[in-house]
């Protein structure tokens, strides 16, 4: 897919190596191609959240909880690294774990389960 010349966006989600080459291969200009190739790849992002003095601590949880846990955590954009400035953070990290321990963690065909097992 990636070298045919009617192809014009490759989006991707996965490994550097595989997207490196997906990039060098979508460079090429091949025969019957008229136009450059775009290429969206998402290849292992840390997806961090940066809370400073002026955040909602309340929304700022929420939001982290939905990043984090969301899909039981299973999407390329869930955030796995939370950077808190320090005038804020021993009351962010109180409310974050509150929030984490308040979450019902059960199975995943009951609607009222957060996180499966």
């Amino acid at each position: 897919m990636v070298t045919h010349p009617a192809v014009h966006l490759i989006a991707f989600t996965g490994s550097q190596e595989v997207g490196c080459r997906i990039y060098a291969e979508a460079a090429i200009l091949r025969p019957g191609q008229k136009h450059l190739k775009r290429v969206i790849a998402e290849m292992g992002g840390k997806n961090g959240i940066i809370i400073d003095e002026s955040a909602d601590l309340d929304q700022a949880v929420v939001g982290v909880l939905h990043s984090a846990f969301g899909f039981a955590g299973q999407k390329c954009s869930a955030c796995s690294r939370i950077i808190v400035l320090a005038p804020v953070y021993e009351s962010f990290v109180q409310r974050l774990i509150a929030a984490t321990r308040s979450l019902i963690i059960g199975p995943a065909h009951l609607p009222s389960t957060q996180m499966g097992r």
